[in-house]
């Protein structure tokens, strides 16, 4: 391993003149000092790959130079290989735990002191390689955690929990992401008309990249609202607001309005599994079909609506909450899923919320791998 360059510290100049000429022959750089202090103020100024140091030297010893590099930063990493006449074990023992690699005893074979600085060298090439490796993987992943941290705060945005107060109605909403940051939507927009539009979606797949493609929908949806359409037309106008943008995902949604002085609704589906109504302990699903969004050009909606009344719970929830495994290795199911939940129907708000999404961590086995998010309006 030619043109490296090697420090020699040795106060003999017998062992300076047969050692470096050793290393030269076999097209090392050689650098020589007699001191450990001559040779701190060669290291200020030079590169070196590897150091050779006598064990006995006048002033500063081997052993207090060789850990006085291992707590220098700048030297900290350049191998140390002891050179001594005395083989003992103390001494070795010695030397190792003041962080040298090896321990050479004179009178050496000239192969086998070049092949361990060899060895040495290509170890430290090795450490070096790899400790660069880790920077980038460092510098790695402080780019994706700023980007989980932008992407934590646009999901703020896109997924609402907090809603209006009011007399007549009460809205609660519940979001576990499977990962740091999740593709899940839950937003609302208030009407002038007093009316509230809802969109309700999961994007296909999760993290970053889904998070901040959410985030496109909610703006698309933010600003369709300033239009005065129904449901089905809204659920068009964000497609085609998204469509260039999102080549690689699909989004199943929910579109409706919620009218509180009739308690009405009107929605439209856009791929989505229907949202239910809970009343006196009845689980009534909600009819309607439709294609997901960003999937073809054109996109077959329908729209419907619905009476609520008094004391009933419209309630939303995402394929999380169903698309698992059971111990029979059977999907658990939309069907299954909704058997569940009459011995729920007394509770109300999110503690109705949390305690479907425990029971379903608990039937799977916590073995959900998508995100869970619930919306829940009572009237």
């Amino acid at each position: 391993m030619g043109n490296k360059t090697i420090l020699l510290i040795d106060d003999s100049e017998d062992n300076q003149f047969l050692v470096s000429r050793m290393l030269k022959k076999n097209d090392y750089n050689v650098l020589i000092s007699d001191s450990g202090k001559s040779a701190f103020r060669i290291l200020e100024n030079e590169t070196v790959d590897l150091i050779l140091l006598d064990f006995v030297m006048p002033e500063m010893g081997g052993i207090e130079v060789c850990r006085a590099l291992k707590r220098d930063l700048k030297t900290v990493s350049i191998p140390v290989i002891f050179l001594s006449g005395n083989s003992s074990s103390d001494n070795i023992v010695n030397a190792l735990e003041a962080g040298a690699v090896d321990y050479i005893s004179f009178p050496f074979n000239e192969s086998e002191i070049i092949a361990r600085i060899e060895t040495h060298l290509k170890i430290a090439s090795l450490e070096h390689e790899n400790n660069q490796q880790l920077k980038k993987i460092q510098g790695i992943n402080k780019i994706m955690e700023d980007e989980l941290e932008i992407a934590r705060k646009i999901q703020q945005t896109i997924v609402m929990l907090k809603f209006p107060i009011s007399d007549d109605f009460q809205i609660t909403s519940y979001y576990k992401p499977v990962g740091k940051v999740g593709g899940d939507i839950i937003s609302y927009k208030e009407r002038n008309d007093g009316s509230l539009n809802f969109f309700f979606g999961d994007i296909s797949g999760h993290g970053v990249s889904a998070a901040l493609l959410s985030g496109m929908y909610v703006l698309a949806f933010d600003i369709s609202s300033r239009f005065d359409c129904g449901p089905k037309e809204h659920l068009q106008i964000i497609n085609d607001m998204i469509a260039k943008f999102a080549k690689d995902f699909f989004l199943s949604a929910i579109l409706f309005r919620y009218i509180p002085s009739s308690k009405k609704i009107i929605y439209s589906y856009a791929g989505h599994h229907p949202m239910l109504v809970i009343r006196d302990g009845e689980i009534i699903p909600l009819p309607g079909t439709g294609n997901p969004l960003n999937i073809f050009p054109e996109i077959h909606l329908i729209e419907k609506t619905f009476q609520l009344i008094q004391g009933d719970k419209l309630f939303l929830f995402s394929d999380g909450l169903f698309e698992f495994w059971e111990d029979k290795r059977e999907i658990f199911g939309y069907e299954g899923f909704i058997n569940s939940l009459p011995k729920f129907s007394n509770l109300h708000g999110y503690n109705f919320l949390e305690s479907i999404s425990n029971e379903m961590f608990l039937i799977s086995k916590n073995r959900i791998m998508d995100d869970v998010s619930m919306l829940l309006i009572e009237v």
